[in-house]
């Protein structure tokens, strides 16, 4: 599958190279989803808050790029190549965390301490978040979990997502680009906007 500037999209593991090791959709994961969904290198600055995920957050942490994408969704919505890369991520969060559960962060994350411990709140929960009303709108959405694989909410944001990208997957289609504004297929959903 290839996107819409001609890079791959979804880039299928070379024969013969060591894959790692594949997860299990339905059962969960204490991980650390983060992803990096576009073919040039992550900035320096990014890179070191990864770093701090990786160092800090007490949990295995896979980073999602267009060269192992495919080791996780194995069917993306035929929408997903012509999304902005922004869009990816935020359609790869709610795959992933349906799938697989565990928690996302986006890459500009800096992570101070274990999350290791919000997975005990999963013995009672579905999901867990916090409320970040007091920030505002824009704070809240970008580190989200962890969630339990299938659950509920996880469901109804999978199929509000994949609902939404069948409604302009005609228009995506024919003029093979994006065209969902900038909060359209995240922040709407998840605030149950229509």
């Amino acid at each position: 599958v290839w996107d819409n500037t001609g890079g791959p999209a979804i880039h299928q593991p070379a024969a013969g190279v060591a894959a790692r090791p594949r997860l299990e959709p339905g059962k969960l994961h204490k991980v650390v989803w983060m992803c990096w969904t576009g073919n040039n290198p992550m900035p320096p600055h990014l890179q070191l808050c990864l770093r701090t995920v990786e160092r800090n957050s007490g949990l295995p942490v896979v980073l999602i790029t267009p060269k192992n994408v495919a080791e996780y969704v194995s069917e993306p919505h035929e929408a997903y190549q012509y999304l902005h890369l922004a869009h990816r991520a935020d359609y790869l969060r709610c795959y992933l965390l349906h799938h697989y559960g565990g928690i996302y962060l986006d890459v500009d994350t800096i992570c101070l301490r274990s999350l290791a411990g919000l997975f005990d709140l999963l013995e009672t929960y579905q999901a867990v978040g916090y409320d970040g009303s007091q920030w505002g709108e824009y704070v809240g959405i970008s580190d989200m979990g962890p969630f339990r694989p299938f659950s509920e909410i996880t469901e109804l944001w999978f199929n509000a997502l994949h609902g939404k990208l069948e409604q302009r997957k005609a228009e995506l289609l024919a003029q093979g680009q994006d065209l969902f504004y900038w909060q359209e297929i995240l922040r709407d959903i998840c605030s149950g906007r229509p």
